[in-house]
């Protein structure tokens, strides 16, 4: 049997937040495309930027997808960090999913908060294009045409309609 294939890092991984004595980083954490049974881990790093000993608390997520594997190291030096996985993890004989999961994780030294919001998205289409037609300058009575680009940037295949109102003065090629 083949095993699954390796699940993406998450996209977040460059970015972070700062408050008061507390750094962390990824400031968000998201999984794209996420199918049941592999195990999808992000590592969370929590940094004491203070000038004293302080004590880390995170509080771990509600949903039942998300687990939060991190064991409790007491008082973090200054300068010092910690580490903690995000985990997700659809089950074949767990709940269904029919939606994107929502969830966060709280960071905090007792006097500084901070949310790590937490994301896992099911694979989907994602129709994406330029909300803005450009015509130009066009001169009353005569025709102009500019071109409207779709891309899916999803992972499944979309499917899309233009819909426009009866005697709209716009006609769309291919029809």
């Amino acid at each position: 049997m083949d095993a699954p294939p390796e699940p993406p890092a998450a996209p977040y991984a460059d970015m972070t937040v700062s408050v008061g004595d507390m750094f962390v980083a990824p400031k968000a954490v998201l999984f794209e495309n996420v199918e049941p049974e592999p195990l999808y881990v992000c590592q969370l790093t929590i940094r004491n930027t203070g000038k004293t000993m302080t004590r880390l608390r995170i509080t771990p997520p509600k949903s039942p997808f998300f687990t939060l594997s991190y064991v409790p190291t007491g008082s973090v030096a200054a300068g010092l960090s910690i580490t903690a996985d995000i985990e997700f993890q659809m089950r074949a004989d767990g709940p269904t999913v029919t939606a994107d999961v929502l969830d966060a994780i709280t960071v905090t030294n007792g006097r500084d908060v901070i949310e790590v919001p937490l994301r896992a998205n099911l694979p989907a289409p994602r129709v994406t294009f330029d909300p803005v037609l450009d015509f130009g300058l066009v001169v009353h009575n005569t025709q102009q045409s500019a071109p409207l680009q779709l891309s899916n940037q999803g992972s499944r295949p979309a499917k899309w309609s233009l819909v426009l109102e009866d005697g709209a003065p716009v006609v769309c090629e291919p029809p």
